[in-house]
């Protein structure tokens, strides 16, 4: 299933940037997905360590206020303060399925919906669409004996092929 060791190689990444540049590998994990709107793959993963060595001075793929969370999450002072700049369900859960692999959040975005649109009846993620999505992913991983994170890993790649 392409898709399925995704999070974990993403979480590797992380290890050795954590390991390279002396930064707890939540911060990295943090980094990563606070860069990551509206940003290629192989370009969020040169701008975090961009971000790690350069901060303001670095030129980034993503907005300006997604570079200063991420300024932010290089600041924290712990997990928690990182954790807390993440505010919606799909940005908590995207940030611990890279930092923690074999959980069971699942990271529900617009493709997630696009998949999903016809059991939903929705173009817009709301909590209880989210909620219903996780769910339905939840249960197809369980009936597979796969994390939740990874079906939802293996669908995301189906779908959205190599757009990204």
């Amino acid at each position: 299933m392409i898709g399925i060791n995704w999070y974990e190689e993403v979480n590797n990444f992380c290890l050795l940037v954590s390991l390279e540049y002396n930064v707890p590998v939540y911060k990295v994990a943090g980094i990563l997905s606070a860069l990551s709107p509206k940003n290629r793959f192989n370009r969020n993963l040169d701008d975090t360590i961009t971000l790690i060595t350069h901060g303001l001075d670095g030129k980034y793929g993503t907005f300006n206020n997604n570079r200063d969370k991420a300024l932010r999450i290089l600041n924290a002072k712990n997990i928690r303060e990182v954790y807390n700049e993440f505010k919606g369900l799909k940005t908590r859960a995207f940030f611990l399925n890279i930092y923690k692999v074999y959980d069971y959040n699942v990271t529900v975005d617009v493709w997630m919906i696009r998949l999903y649109k016809d059991k939903i009846k929705t173009k817009s993620l709301t909590n209880k669409s989210y909620r219903m999505i996780e769910s339905m992913i939840q249960d197809k991983a369980s009936k597979l004996n796969i994390y939740p994170n990874q079906m939802q890993a293996v669908l995301w790649s189906e779908i959205r092929g190599s757009e990204y």
